[in-house]
This record gives C-alpha cells, structure tokens and sequence, in this order.
C-alpha cells in the first residue's frame, strides 16, 4: 500500500480470531533529541497506521465480520542497517513513549422508585443512552452520546463546549479544552460528504474519550433539572460513588462505597492503537530492534 509492505506474521499466543500483520516501510536513521530519545518520523509512522487500518478493513468486508485494531506488545520495531546503526541505537533511550492507561470506574446503580421517577419527562434522553450503552464500539458510542447531549440542550454538538462546561459537576474536573475536542470529532466522526468536514474520524479517534463522555453523560440525565432547553440549572437526584477527575484517568472514591471495580485500557506508545496485552511478541526476531522510555516529566495517567 503506497510505500508500505504489509504482511502477516505469527505470534504463538494470539488469539485464533486474530490476526497480526506488520506495517514495513523505509526511514532513514531516526534523529537524536537533546534528551537522548529518538524521533520516529510521523508521517511515516501514519502512513504504516493507515495501511494497518486498511487491512483490517478489508478482512471484515471479505469475511462479512465486525474487526478491531489493537497494537502487540511491543507496537514497534526498527531493523538497523548494519552493527554500526544497531550500537548507535543501543546509546539511545529509545523512543519517547506516551503510552496511556486508559482508566474508569463501573458500580451499581440505585434502583429506587424516586430515582426512576426522575426520568419520566426525559424519555428520549433515557431512550438514546440505552442506545449507547448497547454499542460495541466507542464510534457507536460517540455518535449516541452526540445524540443525547443535543437532545438535553436543544443545541448542536459542535457549539456545546461553552454551556456543557458550565453545567457539569466541577468535582468531574471538565476543562472546556477537553469539552471542545468532543466537540471538534462530531463532524468528523458523523460526516463523509466533504462539505461539513474533509477529515474522516474512526473509532481509535474517539475511544480516549468515551469513559468521560459517559461520565457526563450520566450527571446530564439525572442532575439537569430542564429537558431540552440550554438550561444550566441543576438539581440534586443522583451523584456517582466514583469519579475521573481528569481527561488522563485520575478519580476519586466515595468512602465507604461498595461493589466500585475500576476498569483500564492500555494504549500503545503512540497514543493510537489500544494494546492487546496477550499477543507478546517474545522473543524478538534478531534483526529487530526496539526500546521505549517515558520522559522524565510524563504524566502519570493511572486512575488515582
């Protein structure tokens, strides 16, 4: 594809259902920054993703069957030209890893009459999360929670980043930067006609952000006290036993709460892929080399 030789390898525990194929394509020797990590060209790294993509796409369409892209452990490799490459490498930190892990709570609701009774005058609302929830994807997942935040304020997504902002719990720690990247993959995530948008979004664009999404979905359904109008007025019917405070997965824990089970997703060290913690490339082909380092400054995104 292009500039990009795919083609399938084995790994001896992957899933059968699965399939690995590596992305392989030329770069000539990475650049060495000040910190001593190497700079993996990105347009080459996206083409490689693309093409990755790609494949994937086209074996559901031949096999008529959902598919998932996730990343092997490692998600990378580079193959030195020569001892002399490999030894500069090997001086090297690697590459600069922004892996993150992905991070939410799941706990009971209360199933009580008031509760309940709470939502009788936002049906559609109630209608459209059940609808999310019954998605496999974080794009099906994404398009629904577009649907209820435009249902609960009478307002396109797009030109929600102020008044949901203002609404939401401040305990949840929303910025309206983070509110505004929601905002800014509606048109590409919904729309292919070039008019609105000329960009396309996929699910790996959007899976970041559904756990906070529906975090505050959530506080919308049951603490917004007008239905369908920009109201911010709120009201006190529900509040969670667990939070993220944070876009990077940071939360909290009511005390004493019971029945809290935290779940986590890692992404691979690019940021794209999630990674698929059972397909171990190990031991690595000898031609291959690789190494990944966190700076020294990261940011710790494990739920607190």
């Amino acid at each position: 594809m292009g500039g990009v030789d795919l083609s399938t390898i084995k790994v001896a525990n992957a899933s059968p259902s699965s399939v690995l194929v590596q992305a392989v394509i030329n770069i000539p020797f990475p650049t060495i920054d000040a910190a001593g990590f190497l700079i993996i060209p990105s347009e080459k790294r996206i083409e490689c993703e693309r093409a990755l993509q790609f494949s994937a796409d086209l074996i559901a369409i031949f096999s008529r069957s959902s598919r998932s892209v996730l990343s092997p452990v490692p998600c990378w490799a580079l193959v030195p030209d020569g001892q002399e490459e490999r030894e500069r490498l090997n001086q090297t930190k690697g590459i600069c890893s922004v892996s993150a892990m992905l991070g939410g709570f799941q706990f009971p609701m209360p199933q009580d009459n008031s509760l309940i009774q709470s939502l009788t005058d936002r049906l559609a609302g109630v209608a459209i999360m059940a609808e999310a929830f019954s998605q496999n994807t974080s794009a099906g997942k994404y398009r629904e929670f577009v649907r209820f935040f435009e249902a609960a304020f009478a307002l396109r997504f797009v030109n929600q980043g102020k008044i949901l902002h203002r609404f939401l719990a401040p305990a949840m720690g929303y910025t309206r930067a983070e509110i505004g990247n929601w905002c800014s993959l509606r048109h590409p995530m919904t729309h292919a006609d070039g008019e609105a948008t000329k960009e396309l979004a996929f699910d790996h664009d959007v899976r970041p952000i559904i756990a906070r999404m529906e975090q505050a979905a959530l506080d919308v359904l049951f603490n917004k006290v007008k239905w369908f109008t920009r109201s911010v007025d709120r009201r006190v019917v529900w509040s969670p036993q667990a939070i993220t405070t944070a876009a990077s997965g940071r939360g909290m824990v009511r005390q004493n709460s019971k029945q809290n089970s935290m779940i986590f997703q890692v992404i691979d060290d690019f940021g794209v892929f999630a990674l698929d913690l059972k397909a171990v490339l190990k031991p690595l082909p000898e031609t291959w080399w690789w190494r990944a380092n966190r700076a020294d400054n990261a940011e710790d995104t494990r739920v607190g």
